[in-house]
């Protein structure tokens, strides 16, 4: 063979699985954001029907000395009264993975807050968010969502 074919197919070589590893790590990025941002657009409308409709029947929360588990007590107790005090809720990824049944993101949240008679303010924190495929598409199976201190 001829040495510069050779050198040609040996550099393909090497970088033929890093284009397939980075192209793999985007289509999961976009995936996982996709979920993620079913998520933050239900909230930020509040549309408290598509967030009752995207919880896993199964679904456990567990936050700030909160722990609740199932469908009707994550809606009930956490979901809906917390959209009657919030306006948009960001998520900034920082870590995230993806298999055929599973994917999570984990990263850090900003969340405007909104109670009656005081003036708005920010409030941040980190979230750890798993997403289970079920028949029916993709449902959040945990949730975990812990304020910033202070």
């Amino acid at each position: 063979m001829n040495r510069g074919i050779k050198l040609s197919f040996l550099i393909f070589l090497l970088i033929l699985p890093r284009q397939i590893l980075t192209q793999n790590k985007n289509t999961i990025r976009s995936a996982v954001d996709a979920l993620a941002s079913e998520f933050t657009n239900t909230w930020n409308h509040d549309d408290s029907t598509t967030l009752y409709s995207i919880l896993a029947d199964d679904v456990l929360m567990i936050g700030d000395g909160l722990t609740l588990q199932g469908k009707e007590d994550v809606f009930e107790k956490w979901g809906k009264p917390q959209m009657k005090i919030t306006g948009d809720l960001l998520l900034m990824p920082v870590s995230f993975g993806m298999n055929s049944d599973l994917a999570y993101q984990t990263g850090k949240w900003k969340l405007q807050v909104i109670l009656t008679g005081k003036e708005p303010f920010i409030s941040t924190g980190s979230h750890t968010f798993i997403w289970r495929k079920f028949f029916n598409g993709w449902k959040v199976a945990s949730m975990m969502i812990m304020n910033d201190p202070g």
